[in-house]
């Protein structure tokens, strides 16, 4: 390896090492802890899966596992009435989300223009001792600096992207839900050319005092030079229980009243749940597509209508047969009659069945449903390699053993005759045995046994 090479590789890895290590949040302000917490419950809401992706999976997983062609329908109908409910809501949820981090972004930049105005309200002019001014000839200067005791400059480097995984972002968040912003706007401090004390003052006084009157002293009094009052309305942002104080600067009252209404709807936003359609059943008696699949499912031989204005209301009452006359009968009339429905699990490298009731979580009803899909190629390709049953081969009693039985030529046995008379008596019971085969329908079969002589004449 080039030596080149070799001192950036070094390099990305000594940088690496220095970000993993970062651990600026630990004694986060109550400003970063602000913004820091509502990102965090933002991103909780919208990164959560919508409630209704776990119910397709479970309709889904009894469509595939349970017998009946019946059931398999009804349970599809479901499936397919909550991909759309869930393709409905995405752009909803997806926007709210994009609207709400937005938000969280203007709140954020208040908040940056609060951290450089929170300096500037504690500016203040450090005092300077008198200095007689009659010493002689030279000059009386004397500095005007900024008092360093209190300057109000924030140096913390705690971002919220470390900030939103910092295992310790100190004490502060735990004040987070009682943190009632209370919003001031700044102002210059006008100043007087006049006695005032605790002013930003230069004035020559007399001796042993400041600015009280004619002497020969220069003295610089200490003073701030902004000044905070309350905004004019609102005066708060989102209302707390139990509030504690968080004091915020602004330039003025406009700033004042877009930080209060972020801050009020942000507040609002982490309290509700993101977008979820109601989507049972009786609450989409409106959807025609859900109405077409639950008939084709109640239908005994399970043709799909179309739905229209002329058969709604039918078709309407057919869904309520199915799953109930109210939401509150979904559950007991649909889902609770799968509770014993046997579905595969897999726990590290061993695969078993659970009943379905103890099937939870979006995570293992995938896996479930994965698994599930997979077990029926590999049964079904099982399948294509198998004959007839050695049963329904050899069974006299039923339609397909006889059709089976007749195709096979019968052997003539002659005792006194010659092997022309043994063909033509053989071709003849062929013909007869034709003609008796071809009475036999295929509907006599049982639909079991049919199936498995399907597939022996189609392998063979």
């Amino acid at each position: 390896m080039q030596p080149s090479r070799r001192w950036v590789l070094a390099t990305i890895a000594v940088v690496a090492a220095a970000r993993a290590s970062t651990n600026n949040c630990t004694d986060a302000t109550h400003e970063e802890t602000y913004i820091g917490e509502l990102q965090k419950k933002l991103a909780t809401k919208h990164t959560q899966p919508n409630p209704l992706t776990s119910q397709l999976l479970k309709a889904q997983l009894i469509a595939a596992l349970t017998p009946s062609t019946a059931e398999k329908l009804k349970a599809q109908a479901i499936a397919n009435l909550y991909k759309r409910c869930l393709n409905r809501d995405d752009p909803a949820r997806r926007q709210a989300a994009i609207t709400e981090m937005t938000k969280l972004a203007d709140l954020a930049l208040h908040f940056g223009r609060h951290d450089a105005l929170k300096a500037v309200a504690k500016i203040a002019v450090a005092a300077k001792t008198r200095t007689q001014t009659n010493t002689g000839g030279s000059a009386v200067v004397k500095a005007i600096a900024i008092d360093t005791t209190n300057n109000g400059i924030t140096k913390s480097v705690c971002h919220i992207e470390e900030y939103s995984t910092a295992p310790n972002t100190g004490a502060n968040h735990q004040h987070w839900a009682t943190q009632q912003l209370t919003l001031r706007k700044l102002e210059p401090v006008t100043g007087a050319d006049s006695n005032t004390p605790n002013a930003a003052q230069l004035c020559v006084g007399a001796q042993n005092s400041e600015c009280t009157g004619q002497g020969a002293y220069v003295i610089v009094q200490s003073g701030p030079l902004f000044k905070s009052t309350a905004a004019a309305n609102p005066q708060t942002g989102a209302t707390k229980t139990n509030a504690a104080s968080l004091t915020i600067y602004l330039g003025d009252d406009k700033q004042a009243q877009q930080l209060a209404k972020l801050d009020a709807e942000l507040i609002s936003a982490t309290k509700e749940a993101a977008t979820v359609s109601a989507c049972t059943p009786q609450e989409q008696l409106d959807d025609l597509d859900f109405l077409e699949d639950a008939a084709a499912a109640a239908d005994p031989g399970h043709k799909r209508p179309k739905a229209d204005s002329s058969n709604k209301q039918n078709l309407q009452m057919t869904v309520k047969k199915l799953y109930g006359d109210q939401p509150s009968d979904f559950e007991s009339k649909f889902w609770k009659t799968f509770d014993d429905l046997l579905v595969p699990t897999k726990t590290e490298n061993k695969i078993e069945k659970k009943k379905f009731s103890a099937i939870a979580g979006v995570k293992q009803l995938r896996q479930s449903l994965e698994l599930a899909a997979m077990m029926a190629i590999i049964d079904n390709d099982a399948k294509k390699t198998a004959t007839c049953t050695a049963a329904v081969a050899t069974s006299e009693t039923t339609a397909c053993a006889k059709k089976l039985k007749k195709l096979t030529p019968k052997k003539v046995m002659v005792a006194n005759g010659t092997a022309l008379q043994r063909q033509q008596e053989t071709t003849a019971n062929r013909k007869d045995d034709k003609k008796e085969v071809n009475k036999i329908s295929a509907t006599e079969c049982t639909a079991t046994e049919e199936g498995k002589c399907a597939k022996k004449v189609r392998l063979e």
